[in-house]
This record gives C-alpha cells, structure tokens and sequence, in this order.
C-alpha cells in the first residue's frame, strides 16, 4: 500500500509540473543552489552503488511515457540486506486499438542486472533499460548554460513540492531520450521543501523533447 501510495503521488506530481506559476520564496541562485547535491548523484555506476550515498536505505521510480505507452521501473533498496527489488510496468496511456499489453512484474538487481524474480527474460521493452542517474552527468554549471524558464520556478499547491524549469540542449539528455542530439530539451528539477527542512533526501528530475511526445521521469529518495 505503502509503495502505490507513493507512485500516485509521483504521477501527480507529474501532473501538476506543467500547470503551477506560484513562485516559492528565496532567489534564483538560492533555487538552484538546492539542486547542487545532484552532482555526487547523477551519474552513478550501478544501482546498488547507491548505498553508498543512502545507507539507510532509498526508492527510486523511473516513468517513461512515448508512442501511447507507459513503462516504469520502481525499486527499494534494503539497507539491511543491501539488496535492490521492485517492480517493472507496462500500460497504455488512452484506450486505443491494438493497445500494448498491460502488465507488473516483479523484479531485482544483481551486479547491476536487472533480473526477473519468476526467472524469465526481461521483457524487451527494459532489455536496455537504464536509469537516469547512471546516464546524465549533472554539473551546477549545467544552470549557466541552459535557458531559465522563468515562469517555472514553482511549487504544487496543496503540497510542499517546489521545482524550477530550464530549457536546453543536452546530448546526453537527447541520447537517454533516444532522439536527435540537438533537440530541444525541457528539463525541471523537483524537490520537496519538508524533507529538504528534516534533512530528508528527495529529488525528480524531468526531461521532455519539446517536438515529439516524449517524456522520462526520475525520482529518488532516501528512506
């Protein structure tokens, strides 16, 4: 229950990133100075080597959405047994003809693998499967060459959610998207103001190609 509660707040998140202009306080520079710890994250080699970032344990919930489907890979880390499992999904966004298949299988890593609990291949659609932070280089310097999307520096009302927009062209971004390397990029960086103040890790990040339908998501939290 625990873990479904969480993705729907993920997704409504989501849902709400694109539509709140209210400006949270402090300046730009202070906004993006809360994003600069995403550097000893973003790229890490495997999964499991997130434990040495969040030794007690994190999540992280990875949601493409492309072509009418949704394909998402949500994983917990035991900091007990410093095992990774979760569970990986595939569902239409609209009710078309010739829809892909729905499903929710369970899954774990190993050495960086993902791995099929039931012992069966991974399906094709997550054979290349990577996460974003073991793809995208993040630097602070990232905010000095991108274009500050000023009426992005926002919270979700209702929540203590805040995050702040840029647009930009990023190889390594377009690459994990899997379109043209000079596209043009809509990246936000979300965080949580609550666990930011109890000293709560919690982070998306969120890149979109602004000329295709093509969206991937990342959130990553410490237990």
């Amino acid at each position: 229950m625990k873990k479904k509660l969480r993705l729907l707040i993920f997704l409504c998140l989501l849902a709400c990133l694109t539509g709140c202009k209210v400006t949270i306080g402090g300046s730009l520079e202070e906004m993006q100075s809360r994003f600069k710890v995403l550097e000893r994250l973003y790229p890490t080699e495997n999964v499991e080597d997130l434990f040495e970032k969040f030794p007690d344990g994190f999540s992280v919930v990875n949601l493409w959405l492309s072509d009418n489907t949704e394909l998402r890979v949500e994983v917990k880390g035991n900091p007990d047994t410093h095992q990774v499992t979760g569970t990986i999904g595939q569902r239409p966004i609209q009710v078309e003809e010739n829809m892909v298949e729905e499903y929710e299988k369970a899954i774990y890593f190993e050495k960086g693998q993902m791995k099929m609990e039931d012992g069966s291949e991974v399906p094709e659609e997550f054979k290349d499967f990577r996460f974003l932070f073991q793809s995208f280089h993040f630097e602070e310097s990232f905010f000095d060459t991108a274009t500050y999307n000023a009426k992005k520096t926002s919270y979700t009302p209702g929540t203590s959610n805040y995050f702040i927009s840029y647009y930009a062209k990023n190889e390594e971004l377009a690459k994990y998207l899997k379109v043209p390397e000079d596209s043009q990029l809509k990246i936000q960086f979300g965080g949580d103001i609550k666990d930011d103040e109890e000293h709560r890790f919690k982070r998306t990040i969120r890149i979109e190609a602004t000329e295709q339908i093509i969206l991937a998501s990342e959130i990553i939290r410490a237990e």
